[in-house]
């Protein structure tokens, strides 16, 4: 959650934390998720990149209770140089190899409390068979993450 209404949603500190919390919880709840990462064959040398950005019910529920707004996560699936670390990766035009897009729909921390899949809609894959490397498709995926990174 880099910048932008996602932030905003939770502007007292432990409000923030517990978002970032949820969200995470999220993530790592969410068989979708999960069976789409084991589809795609991730390798000890990757690395997940997830984007938080606002969802469907956006406008509607942020300001009510963020505990209930859905969020939409854009993963990068890279390879990472040997060097890599926290601060590296955050950085713009950062060497990375973006190998795959994922992007999982309507995140909701309430369905998770209600004993659902937090993922509502769809998980999606993008990009050439891991393996090939396609110079426009990195290029694309690179120039999205520094935009998302633009706001740290």
């Amino acid at each position: 959650m880099v910048k932008g209404p996602v932030l905003q949603a939770a502007p007292f500190k432990s409000a923030h934390r517990q978002f970032w919390d949820n969200a995470y919880e999220m993530l790592i709840s969410s068989a979708k998720i999960k069976q789409t990462l084991n589809r795609i064959g991730l390798r000890e040398n990757h690395i997940l990149l997830a984007f938080i950005i606002p969802g469907s019910n956006w406008r509607s529920a942020a300001h009510h209770d963020y505990h209930t707004v859905k969020v939409n996560v854009f993963m990068v699936v890279a390879e990472a140089p040997v060097d890599s670390g926290y601060d590296g990766i955050f950085k713009q035009n950062y060497n990375i190899n973006p190998l795959k897009l994922i992007r999982a729909l309507s995140l909701s921390y309430k369905r998770l409390e209600d004993g659902q899949d937090p993922t509502e809609g769809e998980v999606t894959v993008s990009g050439p068979p891991i393996g090939i490397v396609n110079a426009s498709f990195q290029k694309r995926i690179q120039d999205r993450i520094n935009f998302y990174i633009s706001g740290m």
